[in-house]
């Protein structure tokens, strides 16, 4: 008989949840409502682990296009600032020499948590994988340089329109990717000239 009991008692509790959690799955959770939502990603934090920066991703679902917003939130005191120069800059670092931000082919710096930038260093074009040196005097980048011709355009100026690519080797393909002659090399540049 206890055993009856507890089984109905069990059966209305579940019913009662039921109908209670009802409203709430009312709304269903699609691609859509997903879309809506920001994507909060972490960009960096400050050197003294006071504040972090983090950006807010939109996407529209009809463009298929992105936007983000930038935000400074103070650790200590739990505000939020955004920095909207940011939108147009790709941050590098950030140390006590200040926020390091690329844009077009040009390093910038900020000295005032990216109110302001100044251009640093021009002619970066192609350049990805920055580093700067604790001390702010020297720079490191990684840019892909082309060290063997591979497409016909380039072997052949007669040719200019030719996308053959003319390979002499067997090695030609990774997995799938093709050997396009571009090599990853990495650069040292001194600041202070």
């Amino acid at each position: 008989m206890k055993k009856i009991l507890l089984f109905f008692f069990l059966a209305c509790m579940a019913i009662s949840a039921t109908s209670i959690t009802t409203s709430a799955q009312d709304q269903v959770m699609t691609p859509e409502l997903l879309w809506k939502l920001g994507r909060v990603s972490f960009v960096s934090q400050s050197p003294d682990k006071e504040s972090i920066i983090y950006r807010v991703t939109y996407i529209d679902i009809s463009t298929e296009k992105s936007q983000s917003n930038y935000y400074l939130y103070n650790l200590k005191n739990k505000s939020v600032t955004e920095v909207s120069s940011l939108k147009e800059y790709s941050l590098v670092q950030w140390d006590n020499n200040g926020l390091y931000a690329t844009y077009a082919d040009g390093l910038y710096i900020s000295k005032d948590n990216g109110k302001t930038f100044s251009l640093l260093m021009k002619d970066l074009k192609d350049a990805y994988e920055f580093k700067i040196s604790p001390n702010g005097q020297y720079l490191v980048y990684a840019k892909r340089v082309l060290l063997e011709t591979i497409m016909g355009a380039e072997k052949y100026p007669d040719a200019s329109k030719s996308t053959a690519k003319i390979y002499t080797d067997l090695t030609y393909r990774h997995w799938d990717t093709y050997h396009d002659g571009y090599f990853n090399h990495i650069f040292l540049v001194d600041l202070t000239n």
